[in-house]
């Protein structure tokens, strides 16, 4: 989710949140507690740096600094959420990345629908095997290559892990909260295999003009997982788990990436310790 931010945030026409995972509609349902003055403080602290001595144009960084001093403000009530998305440097549309809202269920999604009656949902989708590794070692990061099988099995059984793996589930509130039409299913692999077609997809999708991206920054890579090898036993069980995401997945959408047929899952790929949840 960090790299395809990056990658849209570069596009002339989309402003997307300087704190890509804003955690609000999560807060709300009472799933999270990422929103507290001390956490945005400590958010904003970690940009000072970046702010004071970056490469970014003095209006950029006044820009952002304007933003930030909003995110600092309380209460944290609708009214603070829709302020920071309304840039008013000309985008055409904004937008910000929390894997969490998978969790938020009709509600969640009935209360974004109340701040933004014509929103646009990206979701973004990967296989489910590696998705659950890569969840794993973001939570729970190992010393070496000692890899507890049955601590990595409990934690795939939370009511948490399960929820963001409900892939089809989601699917479907997604659909019936906003519409099939606003909700534009995106696989990591193929993103990650074809990336300027299927950023031509999303910026289609999002009513924005074509824009052709610098190889830098389809090649950057963000939150690179530890090399960490992943046992028989959990290969099996990931295997087991994962078998009826992928029919349910594919029943809806009509495929699914022809890497999630395949095994073993590849522990070396995506998003993890960095502190930021993978999607």
């Amino acid at each position: 989710t960090t790299w395809l931010s990056k990658l849209l945030s570069a596009h002339p026409e989309i402003f997307v949140t300087p704190v890509k995972e804003m955690h609000y509609f999560d807060q709300v349902q009472g799933l999270s507690n990422k929103l507290s003055a001390y956490k945005r403080w400590s958010r904003f602290r970690k940009q000072t740096g970046r702010l004071l001595f970056g490469a970014e144009s003095a209006e950029q960084k006044r820009r952002e600094l304007r933003w930030y001093m909003n995110y600092l403000r309380n209460p944290v009530d609708d009214e603070w959420y829709v302020r920071l998305l309304n840039d008013d440097s000309g985008y055409r549309i904004a937008g910000e990345f929390t894997p969490e809202y998978a969790l938020i269920g009709k509600q969640g999604y009935s209360h974004i629908r109340k701040l933004a009656p014509d929103a646009k949902i990206l979701f973004v989708l990967r296989k489910p095997s590696e998705q659950a590794w890569s969840q794993y070692l973001h939570f729970r990061t190992p010393h070496g290559n000692n890899i507890d099988a049955g601590d990595a099995i409990r934690f795939w059984q939370t009511d948490y892990s399960v929820g963001l793996r409900d892939y089809a589930g989601t699917i479907r509130q997604l659909h019936d909260g906003f519409g099939s039409g606003n909700v534009h299913i995106v696989f990591y692999e193929d993103l990650k295999r074809d990336t300027p077609e299927c950023l031509a997809a999303i910026h289609k999708f999002l009513g924005v003009g074509p824009f052709e991206l610098s190889a830098d920054n389809v090649k950057r890579v963000y939150n690179q997982s530890p090399d960490v090898a992943i046992d028989r036993e959990l290969v099996d069980y990931l295997g087991r788990e994962c078998r009826r995401i992928t029919e349910a997945v594919a029943e809806i959408v009509g495929h699914v990436p022809p890497e999630w047929t395949e095994l073993p899952p590849d522990p070396t790929h995506g998003e993890s310790p960095e502190k930021e949840q993978p999607h």
